[in-house]
């Protein structure tokens, strides 16, 4: 048994813990896109959900190491997975690493949401509240679900494939995350929050050592539309979570793998640990 739990944290914007702190630049780790040469600027991966749930054993008296090289804003499941593990994570994952945690799937469907995601964006970040209801004309731009399907099914299998090989990799467990609702629109819940929970829960389904730790439900009444002191999804874009949402994911993640404070061998056993 190792007394250092060695973490990395996979994924997109939400761990790297997009837009939680003023703008400065952030070298690039392991996982790069073309869009993270810019998105950077707005990263803060020491308040992303990994760097919580690092504190939060520390202050169980586990002392931990966190990686954070492999989480980038705008990451799809192509940044880690093309018909096998990528360069950059098969070289990060050399180390012995403890516990994993992943979020992914959300920026495969981007160029299909291309025009609805800005739009929102722009309109619900107005100085002035709008005349009339934005979302209908919102849901105008959404893409009809057979545009999606495809990417929907690309990131299923990817994201199996790496949830697989990273199970017979890592010793402890690989938390993998569903998405949370963005808001109230029934639209984007049906067409895009759906979908891609559906295809990550499928991902996960009988991989050993790999467990799911649901979002939509941790973020139930907690959406862009929930009164400020309940909202934990930012007002700044409407997609990514306050500091509120971020500790909610964090305390998620440690709930669902209370193991992490002590030893490893107790839920993975023969596991180093």
């Amino acid at each position: 048994m190792h007394d250092t739990l060695r973490y990395a944290a996979i994924g997109d914007s939400i761990p790297r813990g997009f837009l939680m702190g003023r703008p400065r630049h952030i070298p690039a780790g392991a996982c790069t896109t073309p869009a993270a040469r810019m998105l950077r600027w707005f990263d803060r991966p020491d308040r992303g959900y990994p760097a919580l749930v690092a504190d939060g054993l520390r202050a169980a008296g586990r002392p931990v190491e966190l990686d954070v090289s492999l989480t980038c804003s705008g990451a799809r499941t192509s940044t880690f997975w093309r018909s096998g593990p990528t360069p950059g994570l098969r070289d990060a994952m050399r180390r012995r690493v403890d516990v994993a945690t992943v979020t992914l799937g959300a920026n495969d469907l981007m160029a299909q949401w291309s025009a609805y995601v800005p739009a929102a964006m722009l309109l619900r970040a107005a100085a002035a509240p709008l005349p009339v209801d934005p979302q209908p004309v919102l849901d105008r731009l959404a893409p009809p679900p057979a545009w999606c399907e495809p990417a929907i099914a690309r990131l299923g299998a990817r994201l199996r494939g790496l949830l697989g090989w990273l199970g017979e990799r890592v010793a402890g467990p690989v938390l993998v995350t569903t998405y949370y609702p963005v808001d109230d629109s029934e639209i984007v819940r049906a067409r895009f929050i759906e979908p891609v929970n559906t295809a990550i829960r499928a991902a996960a389904t009988g991989l050993p050592g790999v467990r799911l730790v649901d979002l939509e439900r941790v973020f139930h009444g907690h959406g862009s539309s929930a009164p400020e002191g309940d909202r934990w999804v930012s007002a700044r874009d409407h997609l990514h979570p306050t500091a509120d949402g971020q500790r909610a994911i964090a305390a998620a993640v440690l709930e669902c793998a209370p193991e992490l404070a002590g030893h490893l061998e107790a839920a993975r056993p023969g596991g180093t640990g």
